[in-house]
């Protein structure tokens, strides 16, 4: 997570929570909130053909059918006309004889939600709109009824260029407004990421093709790691990325190379661009350390188990949550086999990895209260990330790949050690509870300070915090502080 900036000009205002759920808003609407204005009208007598023509002028739906006294009749559907009667009426007929009655007319002050059963029941496409006079006043199609619901995943995917990380912080605010669990609108939004970063590898393929480089010289796939490749990124996450190439001959490496070289410093840039801060660690794939052959990576990975230095203590923290994006995904299925077998031969590298999760004390004092940072200008506030996000995440990490279990997620892998009677069912609820606060906590803390302008942070003040809200945070950090005795005991590591 990149922390420490500010939301840059052009930050669309995010909505305050709580508010109104949009499902609990769209059950409360009017047709008259939804539909189309002023359509097209012709009077009872139109012959079929001049109403053809309004229709084709209009570019609507349909069209209303109106009485000697202006009210609406009827209403000519474009899709049923072109079906059922353009060929075989005479375009001299009259439309009241095509048209359908008043059983296709519904009233602006009608219940929205009503006027969408009716759509669905009917299999209609459209329905005319008429005020209590029974007067034209619009047309209601399926993709208007939805509007409502769907205006703010509209907004994000109808964005002219690719969506930055301020639509995505937008459409964030958004679902948690709608009351969803925060740690399944995190999941749905990494899939929302996943499916952007796919786009943009295409994208940039494509243009290397147009620009004379050619297709990939070998199948490869872009590897998330950290907090993406877990599906736990939160609002402006950074990049840590990379590739796995197919192997290949030694003979063609500079061939390839130099093709995915061009390739990585295009990607990275395409999704700085689109809101990705560059990885100030350079945990990205124009590092030759992530661009690798699924061979060399295997290779670099026993490398970092049998040297267990400090440097491939940090990167294997990074990489072990990977997970492969977009194309040639079984690469990636490859790569995770490797790694829990070089765990399985190395216990002793799993044990040095846990060691830096186990060692931090929690921030409780001697008598379970909360405590600051040990830092002056922090000293009323607590990192959510470093001192509960960290020691959770890696110590359920640990003990997954100690297990064998393939998982990159915290909630599945916390799941799977439940299932297999690592973790027990009683603890194992109680963690996942508490990951779900924590993941709320974090999010609802980065939107507050977007929505007021100030620097983002994983800081979260005390002074501010309710009586309840710091007991469930000392039962949080007392779930982690066991969670490092179990690790501890797991792995002999010990206690700071």
């Amino acid at each position: 997570m990149a922390d420490g900036y500010i939301a840059p000009a052009g930050m669309p205002e995010l909505p305050a929570l709580p508010r109104t759920s949009a499902l609990l808003g769209w059950l409360t609407r009017r047709v008259a909130d939804a539909m189309r204005p002023d359509p097209p009208v012709v009077p009872v007598g139109t012959p079929l053909l001049a109403a053809v023509g309004v229709l084709r002028r209009s570019e609507a739906r349909a069209c209303l059918i109106t009485d000697a006294q202006g009210r609406a009749a009827g209403l000519l559907d474009a899709d049923l006309l072109l079906r059922d009667a353009l060929f075989q009426a005479d375009p001299a007929t009259p439309v009241e004889r095509i048209m359908e009655g008043p059983a296709a007319l519904v009233g602006g002050a009608d219940l929205l939600h009503e006027a969408a059963g009716r759509l669905l029941r009917e299999r209609r496409r459209v329905l005319g709109v008429v005020d209590g006079g029974g007067r034209p006043l619009g047309l209601l199609t399926t993709a208007a009824m939805l509007a409502p619901l769907l205006d703010p995943l509209n907004a994000y995917l109808d964005h002219a260029r690719l969506p930055g990380w301020s639509e995505r912080a937008a459409l964030w605010s958004t679902l948690l407004r709608d009351g969803q669990d925060p740690s399944a609108v995190q999941a749905a939004m990494s899939g929302v990421t996943d499916a952007l970063i796919a786009r943009i590898t295409e994208t940039c393929v494509e243009s290397m093709a147009e620009d004379g480089w050619g297709e990939p010289p070998v199948r490869f796939t872009v590897l998330l790691m950290g907090s993406a490749g877990r599906h736990e990124s939160f609002l402006r996450p950074d990049q840590d990325n990379g590739f796995i190439l197919g192997d290949y001959p030694d003979a063609q490496h500079d061939q390839v190379d130099r093709w995915f070289i061009e390739l990585a410093g295009r990607f990275t840039r395409a999704l700085e661009l689109a809101g990705f801060p560059l990885c100030r660690g350079n945990v990205m794939a124009t590092n030759p350390v992530w661009r690798k052959s699924i061979s060399q990576w295997r290779a670099q990975i026993a490398g970092w188990a049998h040297r267990r230095s400090l440097q491939s203590v940090m990167w294997a923290d990074i990489f072990l949550d990977f997970r492969a994006v977009g194309r040639e995904a079984a690469l990636g299925d490859e790569l995770r086999t490797a790694v829990l077998e070089v765990c399985a031969e190395q216990p002793l590298y799993l044990k040095q990895l846990s060691w830096e999760h186990v060692r931090h004390d929690v921030p409780l004092g001697l008598f379970g209260q909360l405590l600051g940072e040990p830092v002056a200008e922090h000293h009323d506030e607590i990192d959510l990330k470093l001192r509960a996000t960290l020691p959770l995440v890696g110590l359920i990490r640990m003990l997954a790949l100690r297990n064998g279990i393939a998982e990159t997620g915290t909630m599945p892998r916390l799941r799977t050690l439940i299932a297999a009677g690592r973790v027990s069912e009683g603890f194992g609820g109680m963690l996942g509870e508490d990951f779900a606060i924590l993941t709320g906590l974090r999010v609802r803390q980065q939107l507050a300070d977007l929505q007021a302008g100030r620097m983002v942070s994983n800081h979260l003040k005390l002074a501010g915090l309710s009586e309840r809200e710091r007991k469930r945070l000392v039962r949080l950090f007392r779930s982690v502080d066991t969670l490092r005795r179990i690790a501890a005991q797991e792995f002999g590591g010990r206690l700071g």
